[in-house]
């Protein structure tokens, strides 16, 4: 992927507090932007969630409050200009054909010459593009679908779960509430649930939940309790 290549050039212009806001505004504190890079997290990025997602850590967005978190390629145009560099920038992701996305208000490029065309249409289509890789993993998904063992399919922890609470109850952080909830009331009168300390723990215990769907003793009923609360 063209996205990876470039992000891992330009990676040392982005400071850790313009990557912890863009993973705190952008990704509710649940992934970090180097995830969004790597060739085994692209399968999150092929539902309109992931794809909307990852254009507004590209693109940045706007708060309901009207506060502007910038994205990736603002940073890089403000390096470019200060340094009087031509670090290229990062390649948003074309909406599914037929799906409504959500806005992050986030702002695609224009294209200032013909060639950005041509250049922008060749990735896309290219043999390790974006659209070919979708077309291989959907091809890959429905040659097996007879051989599927519905038992055995889970949710992994992550993007996945992220997208379904948005998708069922238009809010990405749902069943992570829920779930945290659920947490606390297992774990009262222990520590104070307003200190540090104790959400650095419960965090730290969600992020070790390999999913929440499978044959982990417990995994599917928790889900059930995470939704339904």
């Amino acid at each position: 992927m063209r996205n990876a290549s470039i992000f891992k050039s330009v990676e040392k212009i982005f400071s850790e507090e313009e990557l912890r806001e863009i993973k705190k505004e952008v990704l509710n504190d649940e992934y970090d932007v180097q995830d969004f890079f790597r060739k085994d997290f692209y399968d999150f990025l092929l539902p309109q969630d992931g794809i909307d997602i990852y254009n507004a850590i590209l693109g940045g967005l706007v708060k309901e409050d009207g506060t502007k978190i910038r994205g990736l390629n603002e940073y890089i145009n403000l390096y470019n200009q200060k340094n009087k560099e031509k670090n290229a920038k990062l390649k948003p992701l074309f909406k599914q054909v037929l799906t409504e996305s959500e806005s992050k208000s986030f702002c695609i490029d224009e294209f200032a010459k013909d060639e950005e065309v041509i250049e922008a249409f060749q990735d896309t289509f290219a043999e390790e593009g974006e659209v070919c890789l979708a077309i291989d993993q959907i091809q890959k998904l429905f040659n097996q679908y007879k051989i599927y063992d519905s038992n055995g399919i889970f949710i992994k922890n992550g993007l996945a779960v992220t997208a379904l609470a948005n998708d069922i109850y238009g809010s990405w952080s749902y069943i992570k509430e829920n779930w945290n909830t659920l947490y606390d009331a297992e774990n009262t009168g222990r520590t104070s649930k307003e200190s540090e300390s104790y959400r650095t723990k419960r965090e730290g215990v969600y992020k070790k939940i390999d999913s929440f769907w499978g044959k982990k003793a417990g995994a599917q009923l928790f889900l059930s309790k995470a939704i339904d609360i």
